[in-house]
C-alpha cells in the first residue's frame, strides 16, 4: 500500500469489471491485454474492520477453475474502505494472454465479506455486468458465474497495470542455449 487511487490511476491502466457480494472467495477473469503490461497492484473494498485478504494472480481460467498461479500476496487491513495493495513484484502480462485475479476475504463479524456493485437507484443505477466476468466460490475450488444468481452484479476487484519498465526480450531459439548475447561464451 502507499499510493492513492488518483496516483495509481494517473500512472496505470485499470482492468476491472465492477463489483459483487456473496461468499468468501471471488475471482475475476480478465480479457487479454491489447499490449504487454505489468500487473503491479490490486484494489478492493474491505467491508469490515479488520479484514484479512489473500490475493492470487493466475494465468488462466478454464472449465470452471483458475490455474497457473503467478503471484500471491496476503495481509490485513484495519478498517472498512477502499485499499490498493502493491504486489511484491510486477507480474508480466503479454499481449493476448488472459489472466485472473482471485481474492479470499475473511473478517470477524460482517456476514458479507465480499464487496459488490449492483444497480441501485440513486447510487449505482448504471452498474452492469456480463456473464464470464466475475465468479464466486465457497471453497476456492469450484466456481460459479456471479451473473447466474445476480444479474448486473460484479466483484469489486481492480487490477492496476502499467507499461513494462523493460519490455521482454525474446531470445532466438539458436541463442537460447550456449551463450547470452553480449555475455560470456561457454
Amino acid at each position: 500500500m502507499g499510493k492513492t487511487l488518483g496516483e495509481l490511476t494517473n500512472e496505470r491502466h485499470i482492468r476491472q469489471w465492477g463489483a459483487v457480494e456473496c461468499s468468501a472467495e471471488v475471482g475475476e477473469r480478465h480479457d487479454p491485454p491489447a499490449r504487454d503490461e505489468d500487473l503491479t497492484a490490486v484494489g478492493f473494498y474491505a467491508t469490515d474492520s479488520p479484514t484479512q485478504y489473500e490475493i492470487y494472480i493466475y494465468e488462466e481460467y478454464s472449465a470452471g477453475s483458475f490455474s497457473d498461479l503467478r503471484a500471491t500476496k496476503t495481509g490485513t487491513v484495519p478498517n472498512a474502505g477502499w485499499y490498493t495493495v502493491e504486489l511484491d513484484a510486477p507480474v508480466p502480462l503479454l499481449n493476448g494472454d488472459g489472466f485472473g485475479v482471485v481474492m479470499k476475504f475473511t473478517n470477524d463479524d460482517y456476514g458479507y465479506p465480499i464487496p459488490i456493485e449492483h444497480p441501485s437507484a440513486g447510487y449505482s443505477s448504471a452498474a452492469t455486468a456480463n456473464p464470464g466476468e466475475s465468479y464466486i466460490s465457497l471453497s476456492g475450488s469450484s466456481w460459479s458465474d456471479l451473473t447466474s444468481g445476480c444479474s448486473n452484479c460484479n466483484v469489486s476487484i481492480k487490477a492496476f497495470c502499467r507499461d513494462p519498465v523493460e519490455p521482454p526480450i525474446p531470445l532466438p531459439a539458436t541463442e537460447a542455449y550456449g551463450r547470452i548475447p553480449g555475455g560470456c561464451k561457454p
